[in-house]
């Protein structure tokens, strides 16, 4: 295990609680910039199992236009530019997976929680992504494409064994929209 982590660079530099919270925005600092779209029913599906939560999707039907968004957890809005954080995140460059543990490069409470697009238990919290909404009309032609900053909520967590149990219920909301996206 040793070497394995050695050859793929896992000898990472500890980054203190001190080093994160003076190096983290709380607050969004483009705030103003970003759109809203927690009206969206946003779910993410992952594997069973998984609390690094980083991408979401919702489909919309109205008015003969369909919309899929895709949302990416917007983790640099959480980092200030050219701070000693982002050099070392810099040098990270990803997350490391092996079977026996999971090495976050930013750290498991900010991946996992802070960070993340984990749907909140206690309350509803809007969470920082970037966001790419694309619309089709009915005949499945792709007519406009956006890319945006937005908040949204995650509204489901599921597993892939979830998401596919859900898609033969049509009597779920939930099970609706995921076989809508399936499709």
């Amino acid at each position: 295990r040793l070497f394995l982590e050695y050859r793929n660079k896992i000898k990472w530099k500890k980054i203190n609680r001190k080093t994160y919270e003076e190096l983290i925005y709380n607050e969004d600092p483009d705030i103003s910039k970003r759109i809203d779209l927690t009206d969206k029913y946003c779910i993410s599906i992952d594997p069973e199992g998984s609390i690094d939560i980083d991408d979401c999707l919702h489909y919309e039907n109205k008015d003969d236009i369909i919309e899929i968004g895709i949302h990416i957890a917007d983790v640099s809005s959480y980092v200030i530019e050219g701070s000693e954080l982002d050099k070392i995140l810099f040098e990270r460059c990803e997350t490391k997976y092996f079977p026996w543990k999971t090495q976050h490069m930013l750290g498991d409470k900010y991946s996992t929680d802070i960070c993340s697009l984990r749907k909140i238990k206690k309350g509803i919290k809007k969470k920082r992504a970037v966001s790419l909404i694309l619309s089709f009309n009915n005949e499945g032609f792709l007519m406009k494409k956006n890319i945006v900053c937005s908040n949204i909520i995650n509204r489901r967590e599921l597993s892939y064994e979830n998401a596919e149990e859900l898609m033969s219920n049509e009597n779920n909301y939930t099970g609706r929209h995921v076989k809508k996206l399936y499709d």
